[in-house]
């Protein structure tokens, strides 16, 4: 057949209606090509502990496409490890559970056993013992013809006596039998080499006491000693001390001084005996004033009082030994 050629208007209308035959069929085999390559995708899918790894022939894929299958992949990871964290809880919150039902199970056990009777002790018989202390010593001090004084103690209400005073000793809760023999006497404490004579008391008997009494013309130490059938009492020697403050000499005191002007004298106790010496100077208004005293001699009752007199008129001297007051 010979080809026939049309007009230019039918011409130009044959021409589009082709064209677009055309066009209509390369569109369907471009997007047939689109969806067969889509079938022909292949994907390998392994799941690990850790990670996924999908294996895809990515030249075939899209930019849109590999962007969401990335996303894919993130929120499967995250769902994995949300879920490895959740069976590691439950796994510690069951063995938390078992392992306080097993410590419950023993503990219940342990209530449920019946305990085991203690063997029975047999008390063991304590001796007895009849112990009497003190009788053995006193059977012996018998034997050697000794005394036993047991609670007596010696007294005296005054310890430190004026010279010429009657001193009175009280003995108490001495029990002498018929034939114990009761011997006090009083000796001075020896000065040097010399001897002091003894004094013999008076003794008087009241029940168990007993009252001794003398009367000391000596200045010194006494010892009052009380024996029974030879046997020292265990408080003696029991001391007394006598003193006389008429011994103690005063020395020289200016009459006259000036205000603020140095006054001293002296003061030697050493022949009075035992006892406490104090001093005290006084103004013309009563009022004690500073004064100061130093010892002259070590190991003497030698002293040395000075005073500074700040005020007009008359100052006093004024000495006491053992509380008593020097004229």
């Amino acid at each position: 057949m010979e080809p026939m050629f049309l007009s230019t208007a039918p011409q130009r209308t044959a021409d589009y209606m082709r064209a677009r035959e055309e066009g209509k069929f390369g569109a369907l085999q471009e997007m047939d090509s689109v969806l067969s390559s889509q079938r022909s995708l292949k994907f390998d899918y392994n799941e690990r502990e850790d990670h996924i790894t999908d294996t895809v022939e990515e030249a075939a894929l899209t930019p849109g496409t590999r962007q969401k299958l990335q996303e894919q992949k993130i929120r499967h990871g995250e769902e994995l490890d949300q879920e490895k964290r959740g069976g590691a809880r439950k796994a510690i919150k069951d063995d938390l559970q078992s392992m306080q039902a097993l410590d419950r199970d023993e503990f219940e056990l342990s209530q449920s056993k019946p305990s085991s009777p203690s063997p029975v002790s047999t008390p063991r018989a304590t001796p007895r013992l009849n112990l009497k202390f003190g009788k053995d010593k006193e059977k012996k001090g018998i034997e050697e013809g000794g005394f036993n004084f047991g609670k007596s103690k010696i007294t005296s209400k005054h310890e430190i006596v004026r010279r010429g005073k009657d001193v009175d000793v009280k003995v108490d809760s001495l029990k002498l039998g018929k034939d114990d023999q009761l011997k006090v006497i009083v000796v001075l404490a020896a000065k040097g080499t010399v001897e002091r004579e003894e004094i013999e008391p008076k003794v008087k008997k009241s029940r168990h006491s007993y009252e001794i009494s003398f009367r000391p013309a000596e200045i010194g130490t006494h010892k009052v000693m009380v024996y029974v059938n030879d046997t020292l009492h265990p408080m003696c020697p029991f001391p007394i001390r006598v003193y006389d403050a008429s011994e103690i000499i005063v020395g020289e005191i200016a009459p006259q001084s000036t205000i603020n002007d140095t006054v001293e004298f002296t003061v030697d106790a050493g022949r009075a005996g035992f006892g406490n010496l104090e001093m005290a100077i006084k103004d013309s208004d009563g009022i004690i004033i500073p004064s100061h005293v130093a010892q002259l001699e070590t190991g003497t009752a030698k002293f040395l009082v000075t005073f500074n007199p700040t005020t007009l008129g008359m100052h006093t001297v004024n000495i006491t030994f053992n509380k008593e007051v020097l004229k």
